[in-house]
């Protein structure tokens, strides 16, 4: 889906208007935006997984953080010290922050989970 939004933007932009600014401008927040669709599926990643290993903690602080962290203060942010183009870096950029968090969260809990598991003994039944 990337690579479809990054090539075929302007085909799709087409479909709704044929003003050639507006046509320009949507194809570039088209892409602007979708810089950070594939590091943030990592972020998914890794909170579903947490999520699976029984960790909603952990999935829930890293999911409210994406959005509620990240992504608001880059939206306040951004447009103060690089003008009001710059609200569009404010996903991709809460997309790969939250994918490095993500990820360096999962890392570090992982190990610890595995070896909490490994000296549990199992329940028969």
């Amino acid at each position: 889906m990337t690579l479809v939004s990054l090539i075929a933007a302007s085909p799709f932009v087409s479909l709704f208007t044929d003003t050639p600014v507006i046509s320009q401008r949507s194809v570039w927040g088209i892409r602007v935006f979708m810089i950070g669709a594939i590091p943030l599926a990592f972020q998914y990643a890794f909170v579903d997984g947490l999520t699976a290993l029984g960790q909603p903690q952990y999935a829930i602080v890293l999911s409210m953080t994406r959005k509620l962290g990240v992504y608001l203060v880059c939206t306040l942010v951004l447009p103060i010290f690089f003008g009001v183009q710059a609200i569009f870096y404010a996903e991709p950029a809460a997309d790969i922050v939250s994918a490095l968090l993500s990820s360096a969260v999962f890392l570090c809990v992982f190990p610890r989970i595995l070896k909490k598991r490994m000296n549990t003994p199992v329940p028969r039944a």
